[in-house]
């Protein structure tokens, strides 16, 4: 995974916070707040993104600014629902035709996702 670059701001948690959010959950919301007026999501993303599968969620409604945007860049896996079943690809692999690491049978998407999710413990966060 690449280097973030150092902005000059903390990231919440810290690395002694998360370390012991970790006793209880698998899963460890990281955040950094700043304020930027000369960068857009779309121009961070572009940014960011390298050569593999990216996303961009933003909480903008009919082209209002946006109070909150996630970026997601480097996935560990993928999935994808088809013929009854969730595939996980392990981080871009769903790009190069490479076979799935795990398979989930379930008869809708929804269902197929719930239980996978269920794996994951998430930290709950002040704010």
């Amino acid at each position: 995974m690449s280097a973030v670059p150092d902005l000059g701001h903390r990231l919440d948690p810290d690395l002694d916070a998360a370390r012991e959010l970790a006793r209880e959950a698998n899963v460890i919301p990281v955040r950094m707040n700043f304020t930027e007026d000369c960068e857009t999501p779309v121009s961070a993303l572009l940014k960011l993104r390298g050569e593999g599968p990216c996303f961009l969620l933003e909480s903008a409604e009919r082209g209002q600014v946006g109070r909150y945007s996630f970026i997601g860049v480097e996935p560990r896996a993928q999935l994808r629902w088809r013929d009854g079943e969730l595939l996980e690809f392990e981080g871009s692999a769903a790009i190069s035709r490479s076979e799935p690491i795990r398979s989930i049978p379930a008869e809708d998407a929804y269902t197929a996702l719930d239980r996978y999710l269920g794996q994951y413990r998430v930290a709950e966060l002040d704010d």
